[in-house]
Formats: structure tokens, C-alpha cells, sequence
């Protein structure tokens, strides 16, 4: 993000204007001052330049019109950082690009989540796990992923990439183990040649 952010309101509606042009399905009515300034007050802190290769982008890969989160996304993917959010923020993106994308359209889910919200969905089981998850699920899911979240944003924080290993147990063999990859391979093997 960019000290200045886009610094002309005017400027600011002619590029997201421009964007509902390039992807009208489900584009907002900029036209309406409210809107606008909604959208404004969302997006005002971004880089111009920033914003300009997101809307880029989505005019590329999207079918319909993305919501703020998705721009955001977009940002923060295109630029190779991360914006700040809160876990309540990652908690919520997560539920929405569900309801948005669902299990078919992972790519996109990814972008609207950023790489914070990714992580949670990988440490809980994958995109097409928590697509499957039923309605009344879903309070006691955002509880768990605001809490994975303050992890996750901790762990980034303190520069740990990789969850802590623990040693084998004392006198366990280490030596001489078959992964059991390896053993699924030569199962398989065996039950489809007889």
C-alpha cells in the first residue's frame, strides 16, 4: 500500500466505474452517491496503481462483479503482501467467499481471502472441506477461524513459518521407515494388478 492511497475521489469513480463497465453482471450503481461513497471509504487507502492492476485483474478472471474483499484480495495477491486485518475480518471473508465462490471456483475464493484466511482453510481441512460445511455450522466455524487467525497472524508476526516438531519418542526408531505414501502406492498396486 502506498503512502498517498488514491488521493481524487473523481479519479477513484471514473477507475471503479470503468470496472463495472468492463464486468456489469452484479456491478453496483456508482451513479448513486452513496454507493460511491462507500466504495470510497473502503478502497481511499490503496495505491492508485494498486487499485488500477486489481480491477485489471478482475476484468481477466471474473465472471461478475468483485465485492471490496475481492479487490483486496486481489492487492494483496497481485503485490505479494499482506494488508493488515483483523481475525473477525479474515473470519468473515472466509464465510462470504463460501457463499460467493463455493467449492467450484477456488482461485478466486483464494484471492478474496488473502493468504491469512488461506492458511486457516488449509489448517482446517482444505477449500472443499469447509464448502461442505452445513448452516448451523457456520457460527461455531467463524469462532474457530477468528481464533486460527490470531495464530496464524501471530506466528507471521514472530517470523515462524513451520509448526513446531517435536522429537521422536526416546529409543523410537527412526531409521529404515517406509513412508506411508509409499506403502498406499504398493497397496494399490498389488490390488489393482490382482
Amino acid at each position: 500500500m502506498g503512502n498517498a492511497g488514491v488521493t481524487e475521489k473523481g479519479r477513484f469513480g471514473l477507475i471503479i466505474r470503468r470496472l463495472s463497465k468492463a464486468i456489469p453482471t452484479f456491478a453496483p450503481d456508482f451513479s448513486d452517491p452513496e454507493t460511491l461513497q462507500a466504495w470510497w471509504d473502503a478502497l481511499s487507502g490503496f495505491d492508485e496503481e494498486d487499485l488500477v492492476e486489481a480491477c485489471s485483474h478482475a476484468v481477466k478472471t471474473m465472471n461478475r462483479f468483485p465485492a471490496v474483499a475481492d479487490l483486496i484480495g486481489l492487492m494483496d495477491q497481485d503485490a505479494g503482501r499482506n494488508f493488515p486485518m483483523d481475525a473477525e475480518e479474515v473470519a468473515g471473508l472466509i464465510e462470504g467467499a463460501i457463499s460467493r465462490h463455493g467449492s467450484w471456483n477456488e482461485g478466486e475464493a483464494r484471492a478474496m481471502i488473502g493468504e491469512v484466511g488461506w492458511e486457516v482453510v488449509r489448517i482446517t481441512g482444505g477449500w472443499t472441506k469447509l464448502c461442505d460445511c452445513q448452516t448451523d455450522e457456520l457460527p461455531s466455524l467463524r469462532r474457530q477461524w477468528r481464533e486460527l487467525s490470531k495464530s496464524v497472524m501471530r506466528k507471521s508476526e514472530a517470523g515462524i513459518t513451520e509448526p513446531p516438531c517435536l522429537p521422536p519418542p526416546a529409543g523410537a526408531r527412526t531409521t529404515g521407515l517406509t513412508p506411508i505414501s509409499d506403502m498406499c502406492k504398493k497397496y494399490l498396486k498389488e490390488e489393482h494388478n490382482g
